[in-house]
């Protein structure tokens, strides 16, 4: 049994000592993306809603507070 396990350590010591490899990568350069134009896809609209005394004795059980 031990050498069984010696065995299986010897192999999986060889497998990971074949994923390393000579490709260098300089982790110190920085990652540059291009500007670009901006859009004006996104418009924002805001309107207040009338405001309007609230009856508590008539009141609905649901309030709009916002309309788009």
């Amino acid at each position: 049994m031990k050498r069984l396990a010696f065995y299986a350590g010897a192999l999986l010591t060889a497998l990971s000592f074949t994923a390393c490899d000579e490709d260098y990568t300089d982790w110190a350069n920085p990652q540059s993306n291009p500007q670009l134009d901006p859009t004006n896809g996104v418009a924002l609209s805001m309107t207040a809603l009338p405001t309007e005394t609230i009856d508590k004795e008539n009141a609905p059980e649901v309030v709009q507070l916002l309309q788009t």
